[in-house]
């Protein structure tokens, strides 16, 4: 294995001779313009020359990071990988001069891009958090409601729902409000069954789905209760048959709960609760 050290001196030397030639060029480019036309690319200050050198390392580095990414990086011992390093090294110190300043600017600005993204996206998060926080307070037993609230609400949670059409949560809290609140069973359904449909043909994961289903189904059968109509019943069965399908956790849920009990004795629920 080539010593490590071996391969930081050669990278450097390689990179300082490269940076010191692009210095000597912009030096005899600066002799050799036009008269009358200045050249910006030298002066004649050590610092100057220091800055080249530098640069020169650099490139000289980024090279090598390069090969390591191709899979091509000279770390033999062999005299011809010694001198393809020091020969690489001493290109990338020339070209660093021109390349870095490029390369750093780009990668800055992708950098501040993904930062800006990254922002808005905990920004985003954040507020989906305390508008679903707020409603789900909004509809605790107890809570003081009023038409201004329930607006409120409802316009928050609506305009949510734009900014994360793939939001479940948001989407069965917003109907919450349409049966609770507003005492609309039925545009609560709608509600949902629009926003199942929109999100299956966008590709959605289907389980994510298993939940609205289950409050179609609740809401289904709420209207079952109060007026025994049996296709409240047949929907209400459909809804939670779909559920359950998306998750067959549900099944030991549905059994659990008061609110099913009599839909669970119905012989047509009886088919999908046998797992048949």
């Amino acid at each position: 294995m080539f010593e490590l050290w071996r391969i930081f001196l050669l990278l450097d030397v390689g990179g300082v001779i490269g940076g010191l030639l692009y210095w000597t060029s912009s030096y005899l480019s600066s002799i050799n313009a036009p008269l009358g036309v200045p050249s910006n690319k030298w002066r004649p200050t050590w610092l100057f020359c220091v800055a080249n050198v530098f640069m020169g390392v650099g490139g000289a580095w980024a090279a090598l990071l390069a090969m390591f990414w191709a899979r091509r990086a000279p770390l033999g011992s062999s005299p011809t990988d010694l001198l393809e390093l020091l020969a690489t090294s001493i290109v990338a110190g020339y070209s660093g001069n021109r390349i870095l300043p490029v390369v750093a600017a780009g990668i800055t600005q992708q950098l501040l891009e993904s930062a800006t993204v990254t922002a808005v996206a905990a920004a985003q998060s954040a507020k989906r958090s305390r508008v679903l926080t707020e409603a789900m307070t909004y509809l605790a037993p107890g809570a003081l409601q009023s038409d201004v609230q329930t607006a409120s609400i409802v316009t928050a949670l609506q305009e949510e729902l734009k900014q994360s059409p793939d939001s479940a949560d948001t989407a069965v809290l917003l109907a919450r409000v349409f049966a609770e609140r507003k005492q609309d069973g039925a545009g609560a359904i709608a509600m949902l069954k629009s926003f199942v449909q929109a999100r299956l043909e966008a590709g959605t994961e289907v389980k994510k789905m298993a939940t609205v289903f289950w409050n179609v189904a609740s809401y289904f059968e709420a209207a079952f209760a109060r007026a025994k109509q049996q296709h409240a019943r047949a929907n209400a069965i459909a809804a939670m048959s779909e559920a359950v399908r998306l998750d067959p956790s549900l099944r030991e849920r549905l059994t659990s709960e008061p609110g099913f009990s009599s839909l669970c004795e119905d012989p047509a629920a009886r088919v999908f609760l046998s797992g048949s």
